[in-house]
């Protein structure tokens, strides 16, 4: 049954493959991103998820062509690379807006449209990096870990009116992520030396050498055919056990083990 789905994120990396996979298939696909994707033929609007108020005309706008709405996908987000001491409130403002407040306010505005859907969804894309505290990237930590709570209470918030509200975990992933990452570090700091572009240069490596994309859409586009939704869902076998390990490892040592990676 083709359905209506609206994608954040829709113009690169996984929100784009994904909405690709979804035309291929026959739904109707809003793509929400600042520029639209090429080659493929969708329903785009430019909206800039920092700003409320484009948010506002963005769901004017899709309210008066639509009757329904069966699922939104929440992809767009990036990352910052730097020490938090080194961090300017302006970046944690804007990270926050873009991964967690745009997210909200947009779902909020369009939940009216999603009670209308057939087994509506609300499908938020996490990281595995919201459970495992990644220094010198921990504001994307941070809104990652903003998003799982509240995604966890809005699928509680919702039940009542039969809306499924989950979350996918993916780790490491090939995507644009890495380069689209705000890099403000400077390499030759002289107080934190080379950890931040050290840590920063592991990460980079582990993300060009992750699973594609697919390996996200996937499980996401068998999600939009279940009538129930896990709470959440880690991807990839590796990520799976790592969050298993980190459940029942001393926090101390998790810890310890994060920093070795990423911190020291």
């Amino acid at each position: 049954m083709s359905k209506t789905i609206l994608i954040t994120g829709a113009s690169s990396g996984i929100g784009n493959v994904l909405l690709k996979q979804l035309i291929e298939r026959n739904h109707d696909v809003i793509g929400l991103s600042r520029r639209q994707a090429k080659d493929v033929n969708y329903t785009h609007f430019s909206c800039d998820l920092s700003d409320p108020k484009a948010i506002e005309n963005t769901v004017l706008t899709i309210q008066q062509s639509l009757t329904k709405l069966d699922a939104i996908i929440h992809v767009a987000g990036f990352g910052i690379a730097d020490a938090l001491e080194y961090t300017t409130y302006q970046d944690a403002e804007l990270i926050h807006k873009v991964n967690v407040l745009g997210p909200f306010y947009l779902n909020r505005l369009l939940l009216p449209l999603l009670r209308k859907g057939v087994n509506p969804k609300i499908i938020h894309v996490g990281s595995v990096a919201g459970t495992l505290t990644i220094p010198f990237q921990a504001f994307y930590s941070m809104s990652k870990a903003a998003l799982f709570t509240y995604s966890e209470a809005l699928r509680m918030e919702l039940k009542p009116f039969k809306i499924s509200v989950s979350i996918v975990l993916p780790g490491d992933i090939k995507t644009p992520f890495t380069e689209n990452r705000k890099n403000t570090y400077n390499e030759r700091d002289p107080l934190y030396k080379n950890r931040i572009a050290r840590a920063i240069t592991k990460m980079a490596h582990d993300e060009q050498n992750g699973m594609a994309p697919e390996r996200v859409t996937k499980p996401i586009i068998k999600m939009l055919n279940k009538r129930r939704l896990p709470i959440f869902k880690t991807i990839g076998l590796q990520y799976k056990l790592i969050m298993l390990l980190a459940k029942f490892l001393p926090h101390r040592l998790r810890l310890h083990i994060v920093y070795k990676l990423y911190g020291k």
